[in-house]
């Protein structure tokens, strides 16, 4: 596994894999520990990712893995007391030296923590099954061409069936910013905003695009029913300010449509 796959599985369910390590550990510190040690294992293993059968499953498999491991050893680690010598995991003194035995683990608070992750891990696997037939139904789909939309003038939801490396992508305070690394061609980014205001309002986009090999573009889209209207934003000089007055009020979809441009940043609003 390369460092490339590495930070797409991070970019895609990195949050998921960390919630899981957190519910293992159930200390802060522990679990990010265990969270750089899952993809860290990962990066050393020689195995390829199948991104066909999800492949979050095995990250999963390699943190609880790795999670026991440890437990294990703390375990071993217990039954040497600080002088040196061998006691049982319930000794409160050495038997040898008769030393008081400090900050010793307690085994049946192990015990107890070991089976209420049971449920956490259950309760994973049931989701990664679920998630495995969705993905299989919709991955039928597609190969059979029936109910996916990938028209980027539709004013329905678009489907897409590449991928992105993202670095990040939120909405916030009516600003949709979105920070990608490389996507697949043809790879579209929607955000639904809102016109208050059709004939005084205006779109407003900063967006540099850091890369852009030959023939490579980045195209902004504006759809809402009928009308679709698309801007080049590929090498922005300036801000975009884009005029509004061909919609109408009320939900209005913002897409960008990525063709081989790297290392984008971008800020969309409307006011």
């Amino acid at each position: 596994m390369d460092a490339k796959e590495i930070e797409r599985c991070i970019d895609e369910f990195g949050t998921d894999i960390y919630k899981f390590c957190r519910k293992l550990c159930l200390d802060q510190t522990e679990a990010e520990d265990l969270y750089q040690q899952t993809f860290l294992k990962a990066l050393e293993s020689s195995q390829t990712l199948d991104w066909e059968q999800n492949p979050k499953a095995l990250f999963f498999a390699l943190a609880h893995n790795l999670w026991k491991s440890d437990r294990r050893k703390q375990a071993r680690r217990n039954l040497i007391a600080p002088c040196g010598h061998r006691i049982s995991l319930r000794a409160k003194y050495c038997e040898e030296c008769g030393k008081q035995i400090e900050e010793k683990e307690d085994p049946f608070a192990m015990r107890t923590q070991k089976m209420h992750h049971i449920h956490y891990i259950i309760a994973a696997v049931v989701s990664l099954v679920l998630m495995l037939g969705c993905t299989a139904g919709f991955v039928v789909s597609v190969a059979a061409g029936n109910g996916i939309n990938a028209d980027v003038t539709s004013d329905e939801r678009v489907w897409n069936t590449g991928f992105i490396i993202m670095d990040s992508s939120g909405w916030k305070n009516g600003i949709w910013k979105l920070k990608f690394k490389s996507a697949s061609d043809g790879f579209i980014k929607e955000q639904v905003m809102k016109i208050e205001d059709a004939e005084n309002q205006a779109l407003y986009a900063d967006i540099s695009c850091g890369t852009v090999p030959e023939g490579a573009a980045l195209i902004l889209w504006l759809v809402q029913d009928d009308v679709a209207e698309a801007v080049d934003v590929t090498n922005l000089s300036e801000p975009l300010e884009y005029p509004l007055n061909m919609f109408e009020n009320g939900k209005i979809r913002v897409r960008l449509q990525i063709n081989g441009v790297e290392d984008t940043v971008s800020e969309i609003s409307i006011h």
